[in-house]
């Protein structure tokens, strides 16, 4: 077996760094570009924080992945980002750092308890299994290749 990155594992590094140019209507919620939607509220991520929900979708319409390989891909996906994780590449976050402009626009006042200010910022607490939100802890390029 090799051990160099595979295919989907060198495409979530090249994009995760993308910025998140989707300015959609996602959930009946408007977001804009460099923002994300999560538990209803749209904010805008810390400085080294990827959502791996956005890069999922960016390699997914790169790869050209039809409606009916999409369970397979969203597997490979999770794999792959499983072990960059486990090999060190990647951090999973629970508390999250947004940018310090807060959050943008909330429909439940509820779910703003989770966001935690702290001395040192804002932090989203991610409470979920799913790892969705990422750091680069590695250089892709100190890696050795196959």
């Amino acid at each position: 077996m090799s051990r160099g990155l595979g295919g989907l594992q060198r495409e979530i590094l090249k994009h995760l760094g993308d910025p998140i140019r989707e300015g959609s209507v996602s959930n009946a919620l408007q977001h804009y570009d460099d923002e994300t939607v999560v538990y209803g509220m749209a904010l805008t991520l810390g400085p080294g924080v990827h959502d791996l929900r956005h890069v999922s979708r960016v390699v997914a319409r790169e790869r050209d992945v039809r409606r009916f390989d999409k369970n397979k891909f969203q597997a490979a996906f999770s794999r792959a980002v499983r072990s960059l994780v486990c090999r060190g590449i990647l951090e999973v976050l629970w508390l999250v750092p947004l940018d310090g402009s807060g959050v943008h626009f909330c429909w439940d006042r509820a779910r703003r308890g989770k966001v935690e200010r702290l001395s040192d910022g804002e932090y989203l607490r991610w409470q979920s299994r799913q790892a969705r939100f990422v750091r680069t802890l590695k250089s892709a390029r100190s890696l050795p290749c196959r």
